[in-house]
């Protein structure tokens, strides 16, 4: 094998292993969307993720702040029921809205959480 066909060789190999390898921002918000999923799910590390998704793949930003805009609304309505307040129909409607935005983005992001289960 001659010196151009050997180069030629270790391009078409690295390029195919580049290929299989996945990008890093996908890898990080499909871990953060598990993460998201578990149950009951490490926030620390989901925020990590979700953070590191978005420094490799600046697309993925609406990933983080979506997950941070459901668990502040499910925060909030869990306070108010913990305080003995009444948590109203508006304020269930918006976490359900923003858990299923977040489940959106993750399935673009290639990790379908399918619909959120009770």
């Amino acid at each position: 094998m001659n010196r151009l066909t050997a180069v030629g060789l270790t391009a078409l190999v690295a390029l195919v292993v580049a290929a299989c390898a996945g990008d890093p921002g996908d890898e990080m918000a499909q871990a953060a969307c598990r993460g998201y999923a578990a149950s009951p799910p490490d926030r620390t590390t989901v925020d990590e993720r979700a953070k590191r998704a978005e420094e490799a793949n600046e697309s993925y930003a609406s990933l983080r702040q979506d997950i941070d805009d459901a668990w502040s609304r499910k925060d909030a309505i869990a306070a108010t029921h913990n305080s003995g307040g009444q948590v109203s129909a508006g304020d269930v409607n918006a976490y359900f809205a923003a858990d299923k935005q977040v489940r959106a983005d993750c399935a673009d992001a290639g990790e379908d959480l399918g619909p959120l289960k009770p």
